[in-house]
């Protein structure tokens, strides 16, 4: 299970000037990997969130049945990102213990004091795990300087502009490269094995709790940009590439915020209206591969539609 700091939810769907070492876009709730065990649980870094809400879901996942869906596929035919609703009213939905938002909250806290930027490990925590669950947790690298950006992510197929139309300049990203466990997931009995190691240490060292460095993925990962306009957020850019689909989650209310599916030079892309603003997001398909890039650009109310649309087409061009 992956966790994160206590913050808002709904602040962190909606708001658009976001700290500057923590920038989440609206509809980045979840992110699931395809192939998982329960430890394997691959979210986005605001799973925590989640837990706070009482909506963090365990092995079982329940969604609206009903028609609301929506999709990017890549050309191969794919699906590369997918969009539901959350019914927490399904039987089949899981609401989480006590124990296991207590122990998320512990882990995560864990891995923010003893990880340092770029690591990865699996925690293991003796309070509130009467499960003997693992938690794997990860720290993003911070970035004030789009060379050193474009360093890091040389090789990589994706685009990082220094700023857009308006005077929106590049003022910082994150960039998580998911641990190596996304794309080779434990079995329940790798799985077992760790959570005893690392139990027996956690009880003889008298900590409470035991880690395991693991490493991390070459090939898959996570941008999030702020592009700032007088000191002000006014754009953001998320840009991932995963091994699985990525499914986001959204609350029940989320349903109603006005969608379009559009074709931008022959890109199929969706655009979405909320309350504070509006983004839109399409899957590049990598030449000579069948993986894809994921992109989401965020603005605020301050753009129009047209605009947010020219702004996509500066990364097809």
């Amino acid at each position: 299970m992956i966790s994160d700091k206590d913050q808002d939810l709904k602040q962190l769907f909606r708001e658009v000037q976001l700290p500057e070492v923590d920038l989440t876009p609206k509809v980045m709730s979840k992110l699931r990997a395809e192939k998982k065990t329960k430890a394997q649980l691959i979210g986005k870094r605001k799973v925590g969130l989640l837990v706070m809400a009482g909506m963090l879901l365990a092995a079982s996942t329940a969604f609206a049945a009903s028609n609301y869906y929506y999709a990017l596929k890549s050309k191969h035919g794919d699906i590369v990102w997918e969009e539901k609703i959350l019914d927490k009213s399904s039987p089949e939905y899981k609401k989480p213990s006590m124990d296991e938002q207590l122990r998320s909250l512990n882990s995560t806290g864990l891995s923010n004091d003893l990880l340092k930027d770029g690591e990865a490990a699996i925690f293991y925590v003796l309070e509130n795990n009467p499960d003997h669950e693992i938690d794997i947790e990860w720290k993003r690298v911070p970035f004030h300087d789009l060379t050193e950006l474009r360093s890091r992510m040389a090789g990589q197929p994706v685009k990082l502009f220094d700023r857009f139309e308006g005077d929106y300049k590049f003022a910082h990203a994150t960039v998580s490269f998911y641990p190596a466990l996304y794309e080779n997931p434990l079995t329940d009995k790798e799985e077992a094995e760790i959570a005893d190691k690392l139990r027996k240490q956690a009880e003889e060292s008298g900590k409470g709790y035991a880690m395991m460095p693991i490493e991390l993925s070459k090939n898959y990962w996570i941008i999030m940009s702020s592009y700032q306009r007088n000191g002000k957020t006014g754009i953001l850019v998320t840009i991932s590439k995963t091994p699985g689909k990525q499914t986001v989650m959204l609350p029940e209310e989320d349903k109603d915020n006005p969608r379009e599916t559009l074709e931008v030079k022959g890109i199929k892309m969706l655009y979405t209206e909320f309350a504070t603003g509006r983004n839109i997001q399409w899957v590049y398909d990598i030449p000579g591969s069948k993986e894809a890039v994921h992109y989401m650009i965020e603005t605020g109310l301050q753009m129009n539609k047209d605009q947010l649309i020219e702004l996509a087409e500066s990364y097809l061009d």
